[in-house]
């Protein structure tokens, strides 16, 4: 999968100047996602307004299954937000910031306005 060397560079590059156990996870966990991110076709890299599905390994049950709007796509995961019905004519955003092990790629989103995209209502 990958070798010590590539591991060694990536932590010197990235550790954080304490570690615990949690950074530790953190830095696993993000490496991966690189490392498989890095692997992805560049026809396949995601882009703002793509669309992914919050999956099981997020850990908070009543986001499990909702869709998300990206707005930012990050090394680590990406940044956007769920949309919150407030009235028949209001909308709200939910926003949120999930790592890759969280997340499945659904697709580009078909309908979104510019100031959706950003977050804005």
């Amino acid at each position: 999968m990958f070798n010590f060397e590539q591991i060694e560079n990536w932590v010197n590059h990235n550790a954080p100047d304490v570690i615990t156990e949690k950074s530790i996870a953190i830095m696993i966990n993000t490496f991966i996602s690189e490392f498989n991110l890095s692997g992805i076709k560049e026809s396949e890299k995601f882009e703002p307004g793509d669309v992914f599905q919050i999956n099981q390994n997020h850990g908070r049950n009543g986001w499990v299954g909702a869709f998300v709007l990206s707005t930012e796509i990050k090394k680590w995961g990406i940044k956007g937000f769920v949309h919150v019905i407030k009235t028949q004519d209001e909308m709200g955003c939910a926003f949120i910031r999930l790592g890759w092990e969280e997340i499945d790629y659904i697709g580009p989103s078909v309908l979104i306005s510019k100031g959706e995209q950003n977050g804005k209502q």
